[in-house]
This record gives C-alpha cells, structure tokens and sequence, in this order.
C-alpha cells in the first residue's frame, strides 16, 4: 500500500511539473507542457514568415520576396541578353568590310 501511495505522490509531482496555473491554454486551461510546446511553435513559424522583410506590408517573408527578386533579376539578365544577341546580329556582318 505504501508502494501505491509512493506512486501516487509521484505521478502528482510530476504532473504538477507539466501543467503550469501561471499560464492559460486557449481553453482558459491551466497550461501544459504541449500548449508551450505549440507557443513555441507557432512564435517560430510567424517569426520565420517576416524574417528579414522589414515589417514590409506584404503576405511574402523573405525567402518568398528573394525568391521574387532572383526571378526579377534573372528576367532583366536575360533580357539584356537578348538585346545584345539582337545588336550582334545585326551588326555582325559589317565587321570584315
């Protein structure tokens, strides 16, 4: 019987180690150790989307917006590139005469 009581007492401290009465889950619960765990969550997940965007309005964080702004570049390269394929054609021939 004390065995059993020993037990008791243990599984007692032990949730009261896991469930905080400072803190309140969305139910307006004590909180525990999985309602921290999803805080920490989703802190890190809203922290991660506006990473590095400035507080810029936008729904982009910022691999989204670099993302953006490589294919922009990468547009006005090529662009560049075809403008001076064009220029080289068109003035190619004129070079041996």
């Amino acid at each position: 019987m004390a065995l059993r009581v020993e037990k008791d007492a243990i599984a007692r401290a032990i949730l009261n180690v896991l469930i905080s009465p400072n803190v309140s889950d969305s139910n307006f619960e004590p909180a525990n150790v999985v309602d921290a765990l999803q805080g920490i969550g989703e802190s890190i997940r809203s922290a991660a989307r506006s990473l590095g965007n400035g507080d810029a309005s936008t729904p982009m964080g910022a691999i989204e917006a670099h993302g953006k702004a490589v294919t922009d570049a990468a547009g006005a390269i090529a662009e560049a590139i075809r403008d001076l394929a064009d220029a080289v054609r068109e003035h190619g021939g004129s070079q041996g005469t």
